[in-house]
């Protein structure tokens, strides 16, 4: 019986990792014989400078050898917990004799490959996660453009500032008068 890793994440408590679960397990049970699944789920940011207890969990049970494989939904998700963050999983997987699977694209490094496949394997998956990267970059500076600009048209309301009392205030944003 194989010990699969789903591991899921997602950036807000307002998403919900179910989806990727489901996904997973489903792949798990289409491509394993009686597979033993231990799901790993994070709710963190890029923003964050933890990684996830989950993440922090999955990383010690390959480390303690629990899991034959790994699945992600998408490699991306690994982007979220830091920059770098996929090739030092990717390294890490691999160290520990662990196969990796995405199901985005399909992407699969598996112990059986040759050092070849597997060095083209790595290298799409950290292109992946680099790109994936820069488009979370982007996003960002996209964001904070459109606020910026909403301020300065005194249109801005959202999240009370960082150090405010109250939890649940809508703030608003008045331009200043030079």
């Amino acid at each position: 019986m194989s010990e699969i890793g789903s591991y899921a994440c997602v950036s807000t408590t307002d998403q919900d990792p179910q989806r990727q679960l489901d996904e997973l397990r489903e792949f798990t049970d289409d491509t394993y014989d009686q597979a033993a699944i231990h799901a790993y789920e994070d709710i963190t940011s890029g923003a964050d400078s933890d990684r996830g207890e989950e993440y922090q969990r999955l990383r010690s049970d390959i480390e303690n050898g629990i899991l034959d494989v790994v699945i992600v939904h998408e490699l991306s998700r690994l982007s979220r917990l830091g920059a770098g963050e996929i090739h030092d999983f990717l390294e890490f997987c691999l160290s520990h004799e662990m196969g990796i699977q995405d199901l985005e694209v399909g992407l699969a490094i598996s112990l059986d490959d040759d050092l070849t496949d597997r060095a083209v394997s790595q290298l799409i998956a950290g292109a992946m996660g680099d790109l994936a990267r820069v488009e979370h970059k982007q996003k960002l500076r996209r964001i904070q453009s459109g606020i910026d600009a909403a301020r300065e048209a005194g249109r801005w309301t959202g999240r009370p500032q960082l150090g405010s009392m109250s939890k649940t205030a809508i703030s608003r944003s008045t331009p200043t008068s030079s």
